[in-house]
């Protein structure tokens, strides 16, 4: 955990926009000059529903490249164990049947960080808030919404032995909020392992930033509103930051993350919420609680838990 925090509630005048990697996340990346050594090497490709980019310092050569194909093969194999959107990935059969055995340790993984986070964050996070999601996605009325409601505590989603089960059938686990960000976490330890230590990861907004692009300088990036300004400029060694709104999915008539239940309904919710830790994995989960609260739990939240907030007023 971070040991300080500071508090940024910025203002309209200082709100910024959409990039293109993941419209809700509102990242852009600073580049590196290149130095003598050559141009800066990064490599992009599609997957987990959005732009993965690795960028590592000029002259790293072959080995750095072979290293980030390896990174690029962690990702997705972990994107196919711990995706929902899949039929035959773990989660799509837990959705589908309610109860899946000889649950895979990466996933048990991130179920654990999952449940820490939730703990911390008086449920804030909570995987099964995507039963609420995806019924609103549907055209489910209020009605139909409060029934749902009760389902969706901690004692929804029970661990059986070596499987688990969800304790009803309209439940819909999720770890959206969560996963994106433990797989940056195992492509920066591939790169590690592989000798590439300066290193930046970005996951439609996920980021871990690892060394720097060159003797003595951080990685820098942008954190950026909905006007295309740039809000707040962050630099990065051995940090991870992750940023969770709804602006993409409301432009589709839905939230793609539901209030917290001890949110305040009355206080306007940001435009977006960044979350700034050790690691990729709780930058992402906490990223995702912060922005389901209201500005003033979301705030306290972050102080107690130790992590560094930006809040984008809307």
């Amino acid at each position: 955990m971070l040991k300080s925090r500071r508090r940024f509630l910025l203002g309209a005048s200082a709100v910024a926009a959409a990039v293109l990697l993941k419209p809700w996340s509102r990242f852009d990346l600073f580049p590196a000059p290149a130095d003598a050594a050559g141009a800066m090497s990064e490599q992009t490709r599609l997957m987990m529903g959005t732009l993965v980019s690795v960028r590592t310092r000029p002259g790293a050569g072959t080995a750095a490249a072979e290293a980030v194909r390896a990174a690029f093969a962690e990702a997705a194999r972990l994107e196919a164990l711990l995706t929902r959107h899949e039929s035959a990935a773990p989660l799509g059969v837990l959705n589908r049947q309610g109860t899946i055995r000889d649950v895979p340790p990466e996933l048990r993984q991130v179920l654990s960080a999952a449940a820490r986070v939730a703990k911390t964050t008086d449920h804030a996070f909570n995987p099964l808030a995507a039963t609420l999601v995806e019924a609103r996605r549907q055209g489910a009325g209020d009605d139909d919404l409060k029934r749902l409601e009760p389902l969706i505590g901690p004692d929804g989603l029970r661990t059986d032995g070596a499987g688990l089960t969800l304790n009803a059938p309209e439940l819909v686990c999720s770890l959206d909020g969560i996963a994106k960000g433990f797989i940056v976490d195992a492509m920066s330890r591939v790169l590690r392992e592989r000798g590439v230590r300066d290193h930046l990861i970005n996951a439609g907004g996920d980021i871990f930033a690892c060394g720097g692009p060159d003797d003595g300088r951080p990685w820098t990036v942008g954190i950026l509103g909905p006007e295309g300004r740039i809000a707040r400029v962050v630099s990065l060694r051995d940090r991870a930051l992750a940023t969770s709104g709804n602006a993409e999915s409301m432009a589709r008539g839905y939230e793609h993350i539901a209030r917290a239940r001890n949110a305040d309904p009355t206080a306007p919710r940001p435009f977006s919420a960044s979350a700034a830790a050790t690691n990729a994995t709780l930058a992402d989960a906490y990223a995702t609680a912060l922005f389901a609260m209201d500005p003033v739990r979301a705030e306290r939240a972050a102080e107690r838990v130790g992590v560094e907030l930006t809040l984008v007023k809307a």
